[in-house]
């Protein structure tokens, strides 16, 4: 049996949840590429960019800390994450663009 298996697999189970996030805030950006025309074009694709940077942005966070949490266990050190400011950051950054989206979605569509 692998020593500590329960936490390895929670952290996995985490670095899985954030790609997922990930996944889906990459495909909402390419919708809103695809859906978004007319006036709306030039707003509409810079968010559509800027949720699928922030995408390739959670995947590589989320690598770093799965990592970084992975080697912690491994080495018995206590369980406390050492990057809770990273991911209140990356928690902020994902809700300002989804709400930025939202914004200029509502604002173009009437």
């Amino acid at each position: 049996m692998i020593e500590r298996f329960r936490d390895h697999a929670a952290n996995e189970r985490t670095y899985l949840a954030w790609v997922r996030t990930a996944v889906t805030v990459m495909g909402f950006g390419l919708l809103v590429e695809r859906l978004g025309g007319g006036s709306a074009a030039a707003g509409l694709s810079f968010a559509a960019a800027g949720l699928v940077v922030t995408a390739m942005l959670l995947i590589a966070a989320a690598s770093l800390r799965f990592l970084v949490i992975r080697r912690r266990i491994a080495r018995g050190v206590p369980e406390a994450p050492p990057g809770l400011v990273l991911d209140l950051l990356l928690a902020g950054a994902l809700a300002f663009l989804l709400g930025a989206v939202a914004f200029y979605g509502l604002q173009f569509a009437a």
